[in-house]
């Protein structure tokens, strides 16, 4: 698998969490990030359908297997993103009721996204 690149720092971005476990992602430091209103975040007009090509050619190197995996669609894995509140100095992670439940899952996007020791809040939300 290749690996996203991404920085140390914590990230804010769009995630894909996959059948065995693996985070997705597509990330940006918060000096990169967009503002948008008192929120960083990864960008105001890409989202998970129009980055799914990218992440899924990033993280898959196999040609004919990312053929496969992009005609599934954007939503074959549980997917959210996180952003970052400038008011209160935390990072939002938005996910589905499916990963607030998932301790091994909610530690994997802390992790890929370099939160470990942030102030961070999961917010669960309806994303179907």
């Amino acid at each position: 698998m290749k690996s996203n690149v991404k920085m140390f720092s914590p990230c804010v971005g769009n995630w894909w969490y996959t059948d065995n476990g693996q985070v997705w992602g597509i990330y940006c430091s918060l000096n990169d990030a967009v503002l948008n209103g008192s929120y960083r975040q990864f960008s105001m007009s890409d989202n998970h359908m129009t980055l799914w090509r990218k992440v899924v050619e990033d993280y898959i190197e196999n040609e004919e297997e990312q053929k496969h995996v992009y005609a599934l669609g954007y939503d074959v894995y549980e997917h959210g993103s996180v952003v970052y509140d400038l008011r209160t100095q935390c990072f939002y992670i938005i996910c589905s009721e499916t990963i607030y439940n998932n301790l091994i899952a909610r530690k994997a996007i802390k992790s890929a996204f370099g939160l470990n020791g942030c102030n961070i809040d999961f917010q669960r939300v309806s994303l179907t």
